[in-house]
Formats: C-alpha cells, sequence, structure tokens
C-alpha cells in the first residue's frame, strides 16, 4: 500500500472541480484488510491528506482606476506610473508561470469570493481618498493592492509546485504569500501538507499553527478548515465534533467525505461507507472499493473498483488494488493478467503504491485469532479429513499370524489386513515368508510411531520388488501419512495399475491428485468404472462412497450413515467424518465411541471422540478440559514425535485454541534431554512445529534448516514448514530457496506456487510472481499457512 500521504491543496478558484479521492491502504482479514486492509493510520504521524483546490483567478484594476488616476493633477502622474510599475511586475510572473496541474476538485469557496470584492472595494475607497484629495492615504492603498495581488501569485506558484511535487519550492512559495500577510490561513495549510510529504515534523506543527492562528470565524469556512486543521493535528474525534455543525451547503460534500476519511482511520468502516454513499459529484468508487476490501468485502469491492477506467487518473491503482483482491480470492490467472498489464505499462507502480508483505496466516498461527475464528469444523478441512483415513487404512501383509506374534501390538489387526494375493513369482519361489518378514519389520516401526524409518524400509522393499501391487501400496500409505501427496500418488496409482481390483488403491491416487492439484478427471472415471464392474460389491458399498466424498456429494454421505454399514476401523473413521461433514453430532459421537473402544490407548482416537462430545462454547472450560484429558491423564506422546502427520496436526492445534501450546513447548524441550538419538529428529521436527505456533520462528527455523541441510530430510513437508518458519523469522530468500525445492518434489503442490507467488511478488520479481499465479489458474485455492498484507 502506498504510504505517501494524500495532498490536501486548497486552492482559490471560480472553475467547478472535481475531488480525486485517493485512499491510502486495503487491509488480509484476512491475514488482504483483508486486503485483508487498508494500511493502519498510526495516530502519532499524520497518515491521509484530501485533495481540495481552488484557484485563484488574476485580478487585473478596472480601466475606471486608470482613467481617474490618469485625469488628477501632475503629482499624481507619478503615482500612477508607480503603481502602473507594480502591477505589472505583479503580472508578469503569472503569466509566464505554468499552468497549475492540479487533479480535478470541487472547489471549497469560489476562489475566496471575498477576494475579488475585497480589491474592488479597496480601489473605491483609493479612488475616494484620491478624489478628496487624501492622496498619502490613496497612495497607502494602492499599494497594498499591488501587495496583494503579489500575494496572490506566489500562492498560486505555490499551488503549482505543489502538484508538480516540488515541495520545498511550494513551501517557499506559501511562506512569501504568508509573509505579505494574505491568503495565510490556505497558504499555511498547504505549506503543513508539503512539509508532511517531506517528512519534516516540527515544521509540519509549525504551518499548522499558523493556519490556525490566522483561521478567522468571520471567515465562510470557518468550520471546516478548523475541522480539516483538526484532522492534520490528529485529532479526529474533534474534527468530527466541528463537521457534524457545518450546515453551509457548499461545504457539505467535502465535509462528508473528510467525515468518512476520518470514520475509515477510526476503523469504523460502516460508518464511513454510509458518509462516502452521500457525496454528490464525486467519484467515490476507488474509497468505496478499497473500504469493501477491508472489511472482506471482495466482490463488492471488485464492483467499485472495475469501474474505474482508463483515462481516469486512478485507473491504474484501482486496477493494482482490484488485483490484491483477486489474489485473496483465488482467481490467480486473472490476478496474473492484471499484473503483466501494469508491469508492462509502469513496472514501479507494483511495489510502490501497493507493496505487500508475505506472512503467516493469523488464524492459523495466533492464538488470539485462532480461538476468535475457531469452529469445530476447522479440524476437518478437507486433507485432514483425508489424513485420518490414511491413518485408520490397514497396512497390507501377506501372512498375518506371522506379523501380530511379531510385533506383538495392542489393537495391531486394525492396522494390518492379510492380502490373498501374492503374486505366483513370490508363490513359487517360496519368498513369501521372507517378504512377509520384512513387511512386519517395517510395520512395527510404523506401530511404534517410527514412521520414517518405516518409509526407508518400505522403499529399500521396493528396490526389490518393484512391481508387487502391495508393496506399492505400502509405501505409498506411508508417503500418505507423512503428508507427503506426490509422491504417494507416484505409488498408489503404480499400485492400482498393478491390481485394479484394489479399488482402495485407486481410490487414494484420485485423492492425492485432488489435494496436489493434479489433473484427476480421467482416473477418476477409470477407478469408477471399475467398482462399478465389480459384482461383489452392492450398492452404495464403501468405495463408491468414499470416491462420491472426493466431489463433495453430501446426498452420498447421508444414504451411508443413513443404512449404518460400517464394519471395521477405516468405515467407522469414514462415518465419524461423514457426519461431522453433515452435521449430524450423535452419529459422530456414536463413530468415535467404536473407535476409542477399539483403540483405547490411541492419541488420534482419543482426539476424535474429544472432539466430537466437547463443544467449544466457553473456551475456559473448553481449555480446562483439553488439560484433563491430554495432560493428567497418561498418554503415548510419541505418536506426536514420529508417527503420522495428522496426529501432530489436530492435537498441536488444539493445544493452540485452548491456549496450551507453550506448556506443551516446555514439555517437549524437557523430552529431548532425556531421549535417545534415534527419537531426537522426531521430537526436534515435533519441537519446530509448536515453535511456529508459539511464534517462535528462529528457533523453528534454526531447527529445519539443521534437518534439511544436516539430516537430509528433505521431503515436501519439511520442506515446506521450513519455508513456513523463514518467513516468520524475515529469511525471505532462504524461503523462497525452501520452496523451489519443495517444489521439485511436489511440482503440482499449490501450497508452494502461492507462497512462492507471494514471496516474489514482495521482492519485486513480478514476472517470476506472474509465472506462479498463472500456473494456480482460477482454482479458488487458498493457502492455509501463507497470506499477505499491505506493506507498512
Amino acid at each position: 500500500m502506498d504510504n505517501k500521504e494524500e495532498v490536501v491543496i486548497i486552492e482559490n478558484n471560480e472553475k467547478n472541480e472535481q475531488e480525486s479521492t485517493k485512499q491510502n491502504s486495503i487491509d488480509e482479514s484476512q491475514e488482504f484488510i483483508p486486503l485483508e486492509e487498508l494500511d493502519t493510520i498510526k495516530q502519532s504521524t499524520i497518515s491521509q491528506e484530501e485533495q481540495i483546490s481552488h484557484e485563484p483567478k488574476e485580478k487585473k484594476l478596472n480601466k475606471r482606476l486608470i482613467i481617474l488616476i490618469s485625469a488628477g493633477l501632475l503629482g499624481a502622474v507619478l503615482l500612477v506610473m508607480i503603481l502602473f510599475l507594480l502591477l505589472n511586475k505583479n503580472e508578469e510572473p503569472a503569466q509566464n508561470e505554468p499552468p497549475i496541474q492540479t487533479e480535478p476538485v470541487k472547489p471549497i469557496e469560489n476562489s475566496y469570493k471575498i477576494d475579488k470584492t475585497r480589491i474592488e472595494d479597496m480601489i473605491k475607497k483609493a479612488n475616494s481618498l484620491y478624489e478628496n484629495g487624501d492622496k498619502f492615504e490613496a497612495l497607502k492603498i494602492y499599494e497594498n493592492v499591488a501587495i496583494y495581488n503579489e500575494a496572490l501569485s506566489y500562492y498560486n506558484l505555490g499551488v503549482s509546485q505543489m502538484n508538480q511535487e516540488k515541495f520545498q519550492d511550494a513551501i517557499t512559495s506559501f511562506q512569501k504569500a504568508i509573509t505579505n500577510h494574505e491568503n495565510t490561513d490556505v497558504s499555511a495549510l498547504n505549506a503543513a501538507v508539503c512539509a508532511l510529504h517531506l517528512k519534516d515534523e516540527k515544521l509540519f506543527h509549525h504551518y499548522l499553527d499558523i493556519a490556525r492562528a490566522y483561521l478567522t470565524k468571520n471567515s465562510s469556512g470557518f468550520l471546516y478548515y478548523s475541522a480539516l486543521i483538526n484532522y492534520y493535528r490528529g485529532y479526529y474525534i474533534e474534527a468530527l465534533y466541528i463537521l457534524n455543525s457545518i450546515k453551509d451547503n457548499f461545504y457539505s460534500n467535502n465535509a462528508l467525505y473528510l467525515r468518512s476519511k476520518i470514520l475509515s482511520m477510526l476503523r469504523l468502516d460502516k460508518d464511513a461507507i454510509n458518509e462516502l454513499n452521500k457525496v454528490k459529484d464525486y467519484n467515490i468508487n476507488l474509497p468505496l472499493g478499497l473500504l469493501n476490501a477491508r472489511m472482506g468485502n471482495y466482490h463488492q469491492a471488485l464492483t467499485h473498483l472495475n469501474k474505474i477506467k482508463e483515462p481516469d487518473p486512478k485507473a491504474q491503482e484501482a486496477k493494482l488494488a482490484s488485483t490484491l483482491i483477486l489474489l485473496k480470492l483465488g482467481m490467480y490467472a486473472s490476478a496474473a493478467q492484471n499484473l503483466k498489464e501494469l508491469n508492462d505499462k509502469n513496472a514501479s507502480i507494483i511495489t510502490s503504491i501497493y507493496p505487500i508483505k508475505t506472512a503467516l496466516k493469523d488464524d492459523f498461527f495466533n492464538l488470539n485469532a485462532a480461538q476468535k475464528s475457531f469452529r469445530e469444523k476447522d479440524f476437518f478441512h478437507k486433507q485432514s479429513t483425508y489424513g485420518i483415513l490414511f491413518y485408520y487404512t490397514p497396512y497390507q501383509v501377506f501372512n498375518a499370524d506371522q506379523t501380530i506374534e511379531y510385533t506383538q501390538k495392542g489393537g495391531i489387526s486394525v492396522f494390518i489386513n492379510q492380502n490373498k494375493e501374492a503374486d505366483e513369482y513370490l508363490k513359487a519361489s517360496g519368498l513369501i515368508s521372507s517378504v512377509n518378514a520384512k513387511l512386519t519389520k517395517a510395520i512395527s516401526k510404523v506401530l511404534s510411531n517410527e514412521l520414517r524409518s518405516a518409509n526407508k524400509l518400505f522403499k529399500e522393499l521396493i528396490k526389490q520388488y518393484p512391481n508387487h501391487h502391495v508393496l506399492q501400496f505400502n509405501l505409498a500409505l506411508s508417503y500418505a501419512q507423512l503428508f507427503d501427496f506426490a509422491n504417494a500418488y507416484k505409488h498408489f496409482i503404480t499400485s492400482y495399475h498393478l491390481n485394479p481390483k484394489n479399488h482402495l488403491a485407486g481410490i487414494y491416487a484420485v485423492i492425492c491428485a485432488q489435494v496436489i492439484h493434479k489433473d484427476y478427471r480421467n482416473l477418476y472415471n477409470e477407478v469408477s468404472d471399475g467398482i462399478n464392474a465389480d459384482d461383489s460389491l452392492e450398492q452404495d458399498n464403501f468405495y463408491s462412497t468414499l470416491l462420491f466424498f472426493v466431489r463433495d456429494n453430501t446426498g452420498a454421505l447421508n444414504r451411508w450413515l443413513d443404512q449404518d454399514k460400517a464394519k471395521d476401523t477405516l468405515e467407522h473413521a469414514f462415518s465419524y467424518i461423514a457426519s461431522v461433514m453433515t452435521n449430524r453430532k450423535d452419529e459422530s459421537k456414536k463413530h468415535s465411541l467404536v473407535i476409542s473402544k477399539t483403540l483405547p490407548n490411541d492419541l488420534l482416537s482419543g482426539l476424535l471422540e474429544f472432539l466430537a462430545y466437547n463443544e467449544h462454547s466457553n473456551i475456559k472450560e473448553y481449555a480446562k478440559n483439553v488439560q484433563i484429558n491430554f495432560f493428567n491423564a497418561k498418554i503415548d506422546l510419541s505418536a506426536i514425535y514420529g508417527g503420522s502427520s495428522i496426529v501432530r496436526e489436530i492435537f498441536v492445534k488444539l493445544l493452540q485454541i485452548s491456549g496450551l501450546v507453550d506448556t506443551f513447548r516446555n514439555a517437549v524441550i524437557q523430552d529431548l534431554k532425556l531421549a535417545s538419538a534415534d527419537k531426537i529428529d522426531g521430537m526436534r521436527t515435533t519441537l519446530a512445529y509448536l515453535d511456529l505456533f508459539s511464534r517462535h520462528y528462529d528457533e523453528a527455523y534454526e531447527i529445519l534448516n539443521d534437518l534439511v541441510h544436516n539430516k537430509k530430510e528433505n521431503d515436501a513437508q519439511t520442506l515446506f514448514l521450513a519455508a513456513a518458519a523463514s518467513v516468520g523469522a524475515g529469511h525471505l530468500h532462504n524461503g523462497v530457496a525452501y520452496l523451489e525445492l519443495a517444489k521439485l518434489t511436489n511440482p503440482t503442490a499449490p501450497g508452494n506456487r502461492v507462497a512462492l507467488g507471494f514471496l516474489y511478488h514482495e521482492l519485486g520479481n513480478i514476472p517470476a510472481a506472474i509465472s506462479q499465479y498463472e500456473s494456480l489458474g482460477n482454482s479458488d485455492y487458498l493457502n492455509r499457512f501463507f497470506t499477505f498484507h499491505l506493506a507498512e
């Protein structure tokens, strides 16, 4: 957002001109004012000004004066010659000065209507004195006429220089007008505005005090100018009080417009809009657009901004403002087109008028904002629901008894499923037992919450047996549980094509493709046709319903719940999700109980039961219940340190809502001191995640930077978190580097591209930002981690 102050030029002009209405800010709301926001107005500095102009006409003495003087005594001839020389001296600069480059504005006073009358009255008085023989007094008045006209010329020159942004020169001209003791109040007020542009606060207050001292109560604009002075002094309430007292219709539009500015600075945006809508004769689309944007009324804001077209001088500013709103709406392709047009015309405008600052979302990382915007459904966005499904999906083995005997873990039957379709190669070669033993070892790592180690073992098996669908499925599932959806997609689709009867592999390939924004339409149809062709499946079966869920078919979810078909833990988990999505709270309670009874010591199962039974009404009561259930109780925290990413995400989100992140963070720091070497990296990853949510960005950056560079944990999720920590800690270029690395791992993931677009945009690499935005299309995708604000 442009931090340049908006000029109030008080010119004396009888021409009706239309006021330009430049507003200084868009606010993210939500993270793009919302524009999310108009810029924050600081009370300690004066941050917005109006442009109001009245240009004086040059005044010439009338012919009657010349005739009377020339008909006088011989001694009067000398007086006439002196006066003639003085007038010519004052008119010549006016003829040679450049035209005043003001924006169209409606005058506040008709060029100081008293000016022309005053000159005429002075001349009449001088004529009368001269005719009555008082030549000395007449001469003094004629000299004052010349001085007065000179003051008007200096005033005009100052206005011209001000409009050309020659603020120092303008101050010199206004000072000369002030020295001549005419136009003192308005000259001083304009000089104050020039000082504001030059960031000279002392000079600003100096001229403001002069304007205040010389403003006379008998001036027709006394109330309006008093309000204007109070506005510049930062006395906004006093200014509003005065503006409410103005009855003169001539000042009503200006008073309404100034009222709207002050109300917007006080964050009373609705009232500001109401005042703007009363203003006549001005083009108010820009301020209306910006105010609506700050309130989060993005579509209404676009309606106003899109009315401003070339050759309107505000057209580029309006287009840039609408571009930022389009980014907030996820209309990236349209925003990219606007940026391209602006960049071709005037590249500097993009970062000079409304510069942006990439930031982490307040409602995701900030306690107060998170509590304010919290809803139970925040735990169940699309990726989160998929994470729950992946968590309860069993790994496939060839000999369940062998695996159960080896692991000796409670509830293991939930997490394994015997596959009876070992290929002929394994049967013939007698390798089933050997491969199953290796699978068992990897699955044991999963059950011990050492998911990264399990993932490595699965990868080793794939190298030996790349064409076995079971091994591909297990590797894909471990990637999905780590939220590495690009790699999960690759191995799920391989597993499905190796065995098209594995409907779950096909559905999960579709899910991962959706998460990474890969075109899945053909694959969806292929999987759907396979399910429909399977005669062993009944109508409204689990697989077809799960596929409908991908496309948000709530009717299919309700049918599934009505028929109460859930049999195993995965299906009960799906029913739980369906209950949440369709607001069937009793159903979610029922299915959460089934899951928690099956897995009584499982952390995620306990979390789902808690969410089903605890309404978020009183935050203190809610926090107390979280503490009772998850701090005082003995729970296995290893699931957070090294298990599936969904457990950590839901648990930390619950801690954040309850204000307990710092408490748990301190506990993790203590656990680290006693941790074995093989557990440390997982615990440090969790600590970095907690650091992000507790806004210890430097600490998070240090940990994640070490994990990437020294521990070689360069999966997409870790790289993305490292980028978030970099932005939080102010290391923007490092953030770009991490996101570029993450993009190599996961080239279609929109989260990486959105964040990259914002960062390139902020850093002034507009072509690179355009490239990222274009690749996203008008997808409506909104990044859960990153947003942008207007730079201060």
